[in-house]
């Protein structure tokens, strides 16, 4: 009998209270309830933003019954993947002020020069990661806005007016007349709204405008999955970890409801998700969009797709990985799993995570997480991660706020040890701790080697290892870690069904990994 490794898997339970919009940041140090505002207004409006993304995804599978692109999107599928990518424009203005008042924190962050022997100056902070998806957003407002001026051009007077009579009522009662229309629209005071007025537009039967648009080579069906790839990509620098498990307060809280949509219904759209999904997404944008030349010139088909495969694989590991999704949404995380504790024994304990890039192989920059499970005397959050170095920053409801930097493995589960007292010793840079065994599900009298790693990494700590069978076999040991700051140990293999169980400490810290396997 064969057992898998018993590793946490991801199961955030994402908590967020009710947040005050911020009022604007001052010139001077946030204090500790501004910064809680702060990071709340973050959390809030990357989950809006996030739950949108997979409404997206939603418009692109026909509201899941078709393979991904399979069809063209109807008039009502393309207004949703505009609608969904510029609602959070609306909270750009709190957003902004959030984040400079995280910023003024940060000026007094002790990661500024050189950690580890790596330069700081590769931290990606929340405010570059969030710029990408806004000036998006801008790129596309203004790209729509001169398709329509570019067509309109080529219309007579009366089906300009035709246009402008066609109005939503929400966009004409911005403007006096239709020359105020047309003066607006060349401004770019109506960009949020010109791509969805360009759909609009090229659905009209009482206007030369579809015709001429297609003469210009503006199709539609090309445009919008060009910029719902373009919108995903960009979405997908900032993610929240999302589970089928909540406590429904909060703003963007319908993040839950819509990953637990794509659990159930999902599976449909991808061929074959274990083991080419980013590849898959990538030929079937690049098809799709392939020979279309905008308004600002020819595009990269091949390079957008591989964005997007990317971001949507990110956005689909960010939401799926807990709550013991179903197996093929299992084989395609390819994440490692942080195990935040929290030593803080007084006071609040922590209860937000943000993980901000260091050195990773991902256009994720930043990953935020929520929870405060009790272990112990200690609190833990748990956050999956593409594989790479961290910051892992966590606030407690007060907001004080502790942050290490920390090495995550693809798979692997990775101890890392906070402190949220502010009275103690922050942590700064107390080790992380991952453990693993290989081969990971053993045969019966196969052996199995442990192997642990601290990060950051130092030779010459010491790590004591124990093993206890259920057939009565113990050993333990202490080894020291070579340059790279990992170590292993060695255990027989033992009878079929037979059950062993791994203690790994770091000496110096006592900071411990338990885990277990059957042969």
């Amino acid at each position: 009998m064969k057992k898998l490794i018993l590793l946490s898997v991801f199961s955030i339970l994402l908590f967020v209270s009710s947040c005050d919009w911020l009022t604007g940041p001052t010139d001077s140090k946030p204090s500790s309830s501004e910064l809680r505002n702060s990071y709340e207004v973050i959390l809030e409006v990357n989950a809006i933003k996030q739950s949108k993304m997979y409404d997206v995804l939603k418009a692109f599978s026909n509201d899941y019954k078709n393979g991904f692109l399979a069809k063209d999107l109807t008039y009502n599928q393309i207004d949703a993947v505009y609608e969904n990518l510029f609602y959070t424009m609306q909270y750009k203005s709190e957003y902004d002020k959030a984040v400079k008042s995280i910023e003024k924190m940060d000026e007094n962050s002790f990661f500024k020069g050189t950690f580890n022997g790596k330069d700081a100056e590769q931290l990606q902070g929340i405010g570059s990661a969030i710029k990408g998806f806004y000036d998006w957003c801008a790129g596309t407002g203004k790209n729509s806005r001169n398709r329509i001026l570019t067509v309109a051009s080529n219309l007579s007077d009366d089906d300009r007016k035709k246009l402008y009579d066609g109005l939503r009522p929400e966009w004409k009662e911005k403007t006096k007349n239709e020359q105020d229309f047309w003066s607006k629209l060349e401004k770019g005071e109506m960009d949020n709204s010109a791509p969805q007025m360009f759909n609009d537009f090229v659905h009209t039967d009482n206007t030369d405008f579809p015709l001429v648009s297609q003469e210009k080579g503006l199709s539609i069906q090309k445009i919008v999955v060009k910029e719902g790839a373009e919108g995903i990509a960009a979405g997908a620098e900032v993610l929240v970890e999302a589970t089928k498990i909540v406590t429904p307060l909060g703003k963007g809280m319908d993040l839950v409801d819509k990953v637990k949509d794509y659990a159930d219904r999902g599976e449909k759209i991808f061929t074959n998700p274990k083991e080419a999904l980013k590849d898959e997404i990538k030929k079937k944008i690049a098809d799709k969009i392939g020979g279309l030349i905008d308004v600002d010139g020819a595009i990269d088909a091949s390079e957008i797709g591989e964005a997007a495969g990317e971001g949507l694989k990110a956005i689909l590991d960010a939401g799926l990985g807990s709550d013991d999704p179903s197996d093929w949404v299992k084989s395609v995380i390819d994440w490692g799993l942080g195990k935040v504790v929290d030593s803080d024994t007084k006071g609040k304990p922590a209860d937000i995570v943000v993980a901000e890039k260091v050195t990773a192989k991902t256009n994720t920059k930043v990953v935020i997480a929520v929870g405060d499970k009790k272990v112990g005397e200690n609190t833990e959050i748990e956050i999956g991660l593409p594989e790479g170095i961290w910051k892992i920053k966590v606030l407690d409801i007060d907001g004080i706020i502790d942050e290490v930097i920390t090495d995550i493995k693809k798979k692997i589960e990775t101890l890392i040890l906070t402190s949220t007292d502010k009275d103690g010793q922050h942590q700064k840079g107390a080790y992380s701790l991952s453990v693993w065994i290989s081969p990971a599900n053993p045969d019966a009298y196969q052996s199995v080697t442990v192997y642990a790693k601290i990060y950051p990494e130092a030779a010459g700590k010491e790590i004591y290892f124990s093993v206890v069978g259920t057939d009565d076999y113990t050993k333990e040991s202490t080894a020291s870690t070579d340059a790279s700051g990992q170590v292993s140990f060695y255990v027989p293999g033992g009878a079929g069904g037979v059950s062993d169980f791994i203690t790994v400490k770091i000496v110096e810290t006592g900071l411990m990994r338990t885990l277990s396997y059957v042969f």
